[in-house]
Parts: structure tokens; C-alpha cells; sequence
């Protein structure tokens, strides 16, 4: 998408979200040189709908403005539009993916054990802050509303649904995912008083497809986390943790506790009864088949031992091995074109999964041949944001040769859709 004028200073770049009421686009604004989100009212909504519209939009400025936490976005300001008088909002923009798009980035490789401990704890500390310190419930956490930066720090956007804890809703209002709703908002009632149970509800459904795309967990870690996301998601409401104790989960509930104890109990009880069986067939056994009487056996003849006369024998001589001949490494520049391709097949998938038609892409990379490392991936032209990270990422994951010359090596990649 060419830059458009959207505003008098806001230039768009890219759509990023469409959505049934308000769209979200990645902008340029000049006056604070840098990237912005704009959150603009659909100009072909009805007058009968768009105050609603409008109060929500206004509703979710004022909540942001509240928090100065760098895990949500900064409001910068609320403004209309000149021409057709459309309420938008400039917010902050995180450079990243959403937890959508990052988990269909790595859904063939798969995450790493320590992205999901990372993923964990962060939640916990942004959830902590909104139930906790500003007594606020998102209701619409979803993987399209959590932010997964370069850095891998989670941010958490769209606050139109947010809710005073302990406030009484009509649940048809809760305009949530259906994946991500708890149960309890399933059937539509009024003066529903809820809690951060329905956050609780999100966040181990989400933990759950994190969990199911991580490789390389050791057992306890998988029983760790799967405690986690079962009490979590549990349909009852009271059942759910709170943010402060979701690491301090019981394994099983006291009666689960009791049934395995009473299992336990019944299986030392019959291995104690099998063994005392064993044991006294065996000695029966040894008793019925003794017999009183001793049979002597006849004593060994001796025999005559002869000498042998020890012989000398020498050792023969090994044989000289012929030394090997080292084989030739290839040259640099066939090692540096057999690295790159790798990174080429890589770079290909990951662009191929945009689903697309995008125009030609040209990237510059840059290799550090002293440490065999991947120094940046820029582009020469306009690129989306995850075109950007596809492509580093893909890049730098290999392996370089090292060259005698310590110069850095420069390289021009161009990339289409098919």
C-alpha cells in the first residue's frame, strides 16, 4: 500500500486490521518522526451505530491514558477527521507480530522452552498490574490483541471490551472471541458480576497453544504447565487462580490427592500378599525335594602335568601407515553461496506463507565473515514490518564461513510472491 494522506500531518502506510466497526492502519507522523497506529472509525458506519461506536473508542483512550506501564500503548492523541468529521485515535506502535502471526512464523520449527517461561512470566506481571493495581478486566484477550516484539516482550492492545472488576455487565455486550470467552458468558444474562476469572480463562487457552508448539520440554515442565492450563481453564469460575497464585498450584485437587493415595494403598497391599505366597511355595519346595541320604563322589585321579617349553616369539614389525592426504576445504566463495542457500529456502517459505501478491522486494545483507554471524537484514524499498522479520530471522539462523580478509560482506537479495 503507497503512502496516503490520511489526515492533514498522517500519512498511512499499511492496513493492518480490519474490523467490523473501527480499522487499524500503520502510519506515518511526521511531526513526531516516527511510526504511529491509527484507530479509525469505518467511514460507511450509519449515524444510528456510530455514537456507540464513538463511546467505546473514547472509553478505551481514557483507559490507556490511565496506565504508564510499557507493556500497553501510549495514547498520543484523539482527533477527527477534516473532511468527513471520523473519530481516530494515534497510539503507540510496537514493532512486532502478533501471537498469531509469531506462532505461524514458528509453527515448523517450533518455540523453545524458554520462550514459554518468558511468555508465562511476562503475562502474569501484565495481568498482575490490571487486576491487581488498576482493578480492570481486559474480556477480549486474544492471540490477535497480544504484541510479541523482536526483543520477544509481550504488549497487550485493544482495551475496548475493559471492565471495572466486580462491576455488573450484560454479558450480549462482551463482544470477546468464542474460543477465548469463558463458559459462563456463553448463555446471555444481565447484572452479571464478573471477575479477572475471564482474563484467567484467555490466558490458559492461549498458554495452551504456546505449550502445544514448544519442543524440547523435559516431563516435569510438561506436567508443570499442563497443571497450569487445567486449572485455568476450568469451567467453573471459583476454580480458576488468581494472577498473584498461578504458580502456586496444588498437582491435584484433595480428592484426586485421596484416589491415588487409596490406589497406592491397594497395590502395596497386594504385592505384600503375591510376595508372602512366593516365599512360602518356595520353601515348600526346598523341603519336599531334599534328600537324607549323601552320595559320596568318587575323588578325581591325578593327572600328569607336562612341561611345555616356552618359545620366544618376536613381534612383528607394523607396518608404516601412509599419512592420508588432507582433503582441500572448497573455496570461500562456494561455501558462503551453499550457507546462503540455506538461508534462501528458509527466507522463501516463510515469504510464500504471506498468501498474497505483493510487488518485488529488495534486502540488503550484510555478513560478518570474522565471527561467521549475520550483521543485518535492511531494506532498499518499501517492506511490510513482517517481511522484515521473516527475512532476518530466516538469515540469521546460518552458519558463515570465515574469510582471511575480516572485510564485511554486502549482499542483495529481491524476494516476490508466486
Amino acid at each position: 500500500m503507497k503512502k496516503k494522506r490520511f489526515d492533514d500531518d498522517i500519512w498511512l502506510i499499511s492496513r493492518v486490521y480490519a474490523g467490523s466497526s473501527c480499522d487499524l492502519f500503520l502510519a506515518f507522523w511526521p511531526e513526531e518522526d516516527e511510526q504511529v497506529i491509527i484507530k479509525a472509525i469505518k467511514p460507511e458506519i450509519d449515524n444510528e451505530n456510530k455514537p456507540r461506536i464513538e463511546e467505546r473508542l473514547l472509553k478505551e483512550a481514557s483507559t490507556l491514558e490511565e496506565f504508564w506501564n510499557p507493556s500497553f500503548p501510549k495514547v498520543y492523541d484523539i482527533r477527527r477527521t477534516k473532511e468527513k468529521d471520523q473519530l481516530y485515535l494515534i497510539l503507540e506502535h510496537f514493532e512486532g507480530n502478533s501471537l498469531r502471526d509469531f506462532l505461524n512464523i514458528h509453527n515448523e520449527q517450533g518455540l523453545s522452552p524458554n520462550f514459554l517461561d518468558s511468555f508465562l512470566s511476562q503475562m502474569q506481571r501484565i495481568l498482575s498490574y490490571l487486576h491487581t493495581k488498576k482493578k480492570l478486566c481486559h474480556l477480549d484477550l486474544t492471540p490477535e490483541n497480544v504484541i510479541v516484539t523482536s526483543e520477544n516482550e509481550i504488549k497487550i492492545i485493544d482495551f475496548e471490551e475493559a471492565q471495572v472488576i466486580g462491576q455488573s455487565i450484560k454479558v450480549t455486550r462482551v463482544r470477546g472471541k468464542e474460543n477465548y470467552l469463558p463458559p459462563e458468558f456463553e448463555n446471555p444474562q444481565e447484572g452479571f458480576i464478573h471477575s479477572g476469572a475471564a482474563d484467567i480463562y484467555a490466558l490458559g487457552v492461549m498458554l495452551k497453544e504456546v505449550f502445544e508448539r514448544t519442543k524440547g520440554l523435559k516431563p516435569s515442565q510438561k506436567s508443570f504447565y499442563q497443571n497450569i492450563i487445567r486449572n485455568c481453564i476450568a469451567r467453573r469460575p471459583e476454580a480458576r487462580p488468581s494472577i498473584e497464585n498461578i504458580y502456586n498450584l496444588p498437582s491435584q485437587s484433595p480428592m484426586q490427592e485421596k484416589v491415588i493415595m487409596a490406589k497406592d494403598f491397594i497395590l502395596r497391599k497386594r504385592v505384600l500378599i503375591a510376595s508372602s505366597v512366593i516365599s512360602v511355595a518356595l520353601l515348600a519346595f526346598i523341603f519336599t525335594n531334599t534328600d537324607e541320604k549323601v552320595i559320596k563322589k568318587p575323588k578325581p585321579k591325578p593327572q600328569k602335568v607336562t612341561q611345555i617349553k616356552k618359545i620366544k616369539v618376536k613381534p612383528k614389525k607394523k607396518p608404516k601407515k601412509k599419512p592420508t592426504p588432507r582433503k582441500k576445504l572448497p573455496s570461500f566463495s562456494k561455501r558462503l553461496n551453499y550457507a546462503l542457500s540455506k538461508g534462501d529456502k528458509k527466507a522463501d517459505k516463510c515469504v510464500q506463507s504471506f498468501g498474497q501478491a505483493l510487488n518485488l522486494y529488495r534486502f540488503q545483507v550484510k555478513i560478518s565473515p570474522k565471527t561467521g554471524k549475520l550483521i543485518r537484514v535492511q531494506p532498499i524499498n518499501q517492506a511490510p514490518r513482517r517481511l522484515i522479520y521473516c527475512i532476518n530471522e530466516s538469515y540469521s539462523q546460518v552458519k558463515y564461513p570465515i574469510s582471511k580478509s575480516r572485510k564485511d560482506i554486502t549482499l542483495i537479495k529481491e524476494f516476490t510472491l508466486k
